[in-house]
This record gives structure tokens, C-alpha cells and sequence, in this order.
């Protein structure tokens, strides 16, 4: 009410709560609707609803604008710097907008709580949003096509995209605890004896395909399409997005382990198969941050 503690006395002896002219009460609206005329019940009524939609489209364009800026940081900035930059800039401006809120009387279009509710809004889904985009963001845009896996293995954070007639062989498993692991070669090194400690790419998984004899995982016994590497430390760092997919990166290296012996090439890489890296990417990051 004011630092004035006389003024505000003052102000505090002639106030009375009006409900009715609350744009959230509709309760209040409808029952000072049915209490008028029918002509001046229409007249209310369709007054009320256009302050309401202008009041609630303002807040769902301007929480739509400030989401964006927010993602737009995230992938440039990274989601660390976002949080801070709008968390501090929304919590000023949320606050302001409750002390607008509090110090007017006039409900007609209430722009202290339009500001804090586009704030409070705004924060919780630019976050988790902003956070969701940015992973997805790298993980597209990590891409390394027709990688040759008799090349030097190429260390880095991301997709896969190999070359052709690149297979999984699963003559070949290595086992560590739910967790198997089946070199990736060319397509005439398939079944043959070849040096594992110089196989720089491995497919893993885990569960109950692991079990059988060879194992059946979902498309190792197809044309190698892409795989996915969750685990460098070039990944962008997350606020909300777990960081661990559902294969420990410790269970696939100790898996890897049981048979190569101490890898001479340069990683290895255990990589999660996926014939469409990018769609994963979609399911797990772009769909949930819309």
C-alpha cells in the first residue's frame, strides 16, 4: 500500500474488495450477469470477454516471444548462461509486476499481473525448453558422415553416420553384466579373425537381446545406418536434461574390455545403433521441449 504509513491508512479505510471486476473470477461475472437485465448482462458479458482475450492472448504471445529469446540463448550461449541472464531478468520483472499489481486499484486490465504470469510462465518452459533444444541442437548438429571404421577412430560427441557396407559382428560379443558389446567393421571382416585391440567402434545394448546366442539386439542384423555417442565431454552442459542415456558408460567400456584386452585404437567409441539418429534425437529432445 505504500511507504506513507498515514496515506495508507487512510487509503485502507475507504477500500473494499470488488471481486466481481476480477478478469479470473468468472464465477463473480456470471453471477453479476444473471443478477442485471438480459440486455445488460450481454453487455457485461461480452466486455468482460474481450478484456479477458486481450488480456490472456497478450500473455500467451508474450510468453511464446520470451521463451524463444530464451532458447535462442541457450544454443548460442549454452543453457548455464541462459538461466542466469532470464532467471534474473524475469525474477526483476516479475516482482515489478506484483507491486504494480498490488498499487492499482484499476482492474480493467491488470498489467502488473499480465507482466508477473508472463514471467512465471515464461521461465518454467524457456528453461526446461531452452534446455531440451540445446542438447538436441549439438546432438544434430555433431554430425560426422561416411565415417570409414578402418580409419582412425574419430573421438567426439554426437552422431554417427557410416559408410557403406558397414555391419555389426556378432560372432564376436563381449558381456559385462546386462551390458553387450559387438565390434563394427567393414562387411568382409564379418566373421572373420581379425585384431580387436585395432576396432575403434563398438555397438552396444543391454537387457534381455544380450542373452541370446548371437545376440538379437534391435538392428544389428542390418546394414550399420548411424550411432550415437552420449558420453564426451564436449556435450553441452544441462541443467534439467539427464545426462545418462540407459546404458552406463562405464558398464559398456568394462564390457568392451572382456575381450579386446586394452584397445590400441584411439577411444574405443561405444556407440548406441540407431537407423535414424535424428529422429531419436526429435523423440527425446524437440517433442518434449514443445
Amino acid at each position: 500500500w505504500g511507504w506513507n504509513q498515514e496515506a495508507a491508512k487512510k487509503r485502507a479505510e475507504n477500500y473494499q474488495w470488488n471481486g466481481d471486476d476480477m478478469l479470473f473470477n468468472i464465477g463473480a461475472q456470471l453471477h453479476s450477469a444473471r443478477s442485471k437485465s438480459a440486455a445488460a448482462s450481454r453487455m457485461q458479458l461480452c466486455d468482460n470477454f474481450a478484456s479477458a482475450a486481450k488480456f490472456w492472448g497478450l500473455t500467451v504471445v508474450l510468453a511464446t516471444i520470451v521463451e524463444a529469446l530464451m532458447v535462442v540463448t541457450a544454443i548460442e550461449a549454452g543453457s548455464p548462461t541462459m538461466a542466469a541472464v532470464w532467471g534474473s531478468i524475469l525474477g526483476v520483472f516479475f516482482i515489478i509486476g506484483l507491486m504494480v499489481s498490488v498499487k492499482t486499484n484499476d482492474w480493467t486490465f491488470p498489467v502488473g499481473t499480465l507482466i508477473s504470469i508472463v514471467c512465471a510462465v515464461s521461465l518454467m518452459g524457456g528453461l526446461i525448453g531452452g534446455d531440451l533444444l540445446k542438447q538436441s541442437h549439438g546432438f544434430v548438429n555433431s554430425e560426422g558422415k561416411d565415417i570409414d571404421v578402418e580409419q582412425m577412430a574419430i573421438s567426439h560427441w554426437g552422431i554417427y553416420s557410416w559408410a557403406a557396407g558397414t555391419r555389426v559382428d556378432t560372432s564376436t560379443v563381449a558381456k559385462f553384466n546386462d551390458v553387450c558389446a559387438v565390434p563394427i567393421v567393414k562387411q568382409t571382416q564379418v566373421g572373420t579373425n581379425y585384431n580387436l585391440q585395432a576396432v575403434g567402434y563398438w555397438a552396444v545394448d543391454k537387457g534381455g537381446c544380450c542373452s541370446n546366442s548371437p545376440p538379437d539386439c534391435d538392428g544389428w542384423d542390418e546394414e550399420w545406418k548411424n550411432g550415437i555417442n552420449w558420453y564426451m565431454p564436449d556435450r553441452p552442459t544441462a541443467i534439467f536434461v539427464d545426462t545418462d542415456y540407459d546404458i552406463k558408460q562405464s558398464e559398456m567400456y568394462a564390457a568392451i574390455a572382456t575381450v579386446n584386452g586394452g584397445s590400441s585404437a584411439n577411444g574405443p567409441v561405444a556407440l548406441v545403433w540407431s537407423n535414424n539418429a535424428k529422429g531419436k534425437m526429435q523423440g527425446l529432445y524437440d517433442t518434449p521441449a514443445w
